[in-house]
């Protein structure tokens, strides 16, 4: 029957009518495959199967996996050419070589042959092979694989034997990072964040917007307790110019408000994905200390570089805000406010998502280029303000001061030839002391 329903469906795509396919078939969204194509995909045995295979992979690179996985849930999967799902373990890789004369166009210059555990599939238990155009360096036996892909071989009882992917969603079982393992711990794929550092210094784009939602909800429903507190402080500068510092690293940053702005989430996936139709984004200031940083104007443009000298932007994403900032917010703009100037001094602790770049007004003084800011997604925002009415007792400061006072004078009196010593020696000292300088290229250099 399954041969008859194959042979009615080539001989109905021949004389100009649709394929026949199941309710779950991808192959409307797989330019030039049908099944009869897809019979001569696996198995790879020579190089004109392992280039069709590589073809095949290049056509679902273009699909979103959203729109695989909605047809995956319509059913089990039972032909070729069916969406199906997969959750399961790897138990061995192995690579194949796409044809050279394939590489150039189809981007891709070697496929893995991913052996997974059947009994742990989501499809039914009877999948063996995953064939993906890309997978992690660090992926290993052991480690999780999620996805959705379509069917390339069926085992001739129902089942699915080989699924072929663009790329699995990958979850280690052992990460060292631990901003990273807690992240992967609330579903993030980890190969993404990688990914991520590519785009290091760059507009966030379409590309970042799966890992950047996903980051955002990830980061709010974050144990605040698992959080390592000042073991995750760090100095401002390393967010530019250390490249130990990768994305999913956890941070704990002291910075000063500047601007807080209402985002609007309007696509109906990333509303699903964040569980709201907003976010918020702050434009802060963090302390570099005794360090100058340089961005140097676009090529082709003469004139000074942009400065900044001991405090540099930063930018925090957050799916909330606390409740002392919507109160700071309410008492100095009022509740619908969508943008807001505000001074105020917080604690970040969450995630380093990468280098982003936007336009400023700063840098539009000095001819253009772009920002260049620490991304930042939160996960605890602490108030850092003064709260208290007598924060250090003013009410002793008078009697203090006072016995300060006294004891000055007599320090002065027997010690003013040992102080002007000192003195003549740290103006030396200041003289020769010159800051750290950091140089970054503009933008448009890259």
């Amino acid at each position: 029957m399954r041969l008859l329903t194959l042979l009615l469906s080539t001989w109905l795509t021949a004389i100009g009518f649709p394929a026949i396919v199941s309710a779950q078939s991808a192959l409307d969204r797989l330019s030039g495959f049908d099944q009869s194509r897809l019979q001569n995909v696996f198995p790879p045995g020579d190089a004109d199967a392992v280039g069709e295979l590589a073809k095949l992979i290049y056509r679902l690179q273009l699909i979103e996996e959203s729109s695989l996985q909605e047809l995956a849930s319509q059913g089990a999967a039972k032909d070729l050419g069916d969406a199906v799902s997969f959750d399961t373990t790897i138990s061995r890789i192995q690579m194949l070589k796409v044809p050279e004369s394939l590489v150039e166009f189809l981007e891709l210059d070697r496929l893995y042959v991913i052996g997974v555990n059947p009994q742990e599939a989501s499809s039914g238990g009877s999948v063996r092979l995953l064939i993906a155009g890309s997978l992690p360096q660090d992926a290993s036996p052991g480690d999780r694989v999620t996805g959705a892909g379509v069917v390339v071989e069926t085992d001739g009882e129902g089942g699915v034997n080989v699924i072929a992917v663009s790329r699995p969603s990958w979850f280690p079982v052992s990460i060292e990072d631990r901003g990273r393992r807690l992240l992967s711990k609330a579903g993030i794929d980890v190969s993404q964040l990688s990914e991520a550092a590519s785009r290091s210094r760059k507009p966030l784009t379409a590309e970042d917007s799966t890992l950047f939602y996903s980051m955002l909800a990830a980061a709010d429903a974050v144990d605040t307790n698992d959080l390592p507190g000042s073991e995750a402080a760090i100095q401002p500068i390393r967010l530019l110019n250390d490249p130990m510092v990768k994305p999913g690293r956890l941070v704990r940053l002291p910075v000063e408000t500047v601007q807080i702005t209402r985002v609007s989430v309007s696509e109906p996936d990333r509303r699903r994905q964040l569980d709201s139709d907003h976010y918020y984004q702050i434009d802060a200031m963090a302390d570099l200390g005794d360090v100058i940083v340089k961005i140097e104007r676009p090529a082709g443009q003469s004139g000074p570089a942009a400065v900044f000298e001991n405090r540099f932007p930063v930018s925090i994403v957050s799916r909330r805000l606390p409740d002392f900032l919507q109160q700071q917010i309410a008492a100095q703009h009022g509740d619908r406010a969508i943008q807001v100037q505000l001074r105020s001094m917080i604690q970040f602790e969450g995630f380093f998502y990468r280098l982003w770049s936007y336009e400023s007004e700063f840098m539009n003084r000095f001819g253009g280029g772009d920002q260049i800011a620490p991304l930042l997604v939160a996960a605890d925002l602490e108030n850092r303000n003064l709260t208290s009415r007598d924060p250090v007792g003013v009410r002793w400061i008078g009697w203090i001061a006072a016995v300060v006072v006294i004891c000055g004078i007599v320090a002065i009196g027997l010690g003013s030839r040992y102080v002007a010593v000192r003195d003549r020696a740290a103006r030396r000292k200041r003289l020769e002391s010159v800051p750290q300088q950091i140089d970054l290229p503009s933008v448009e250099d890259d």
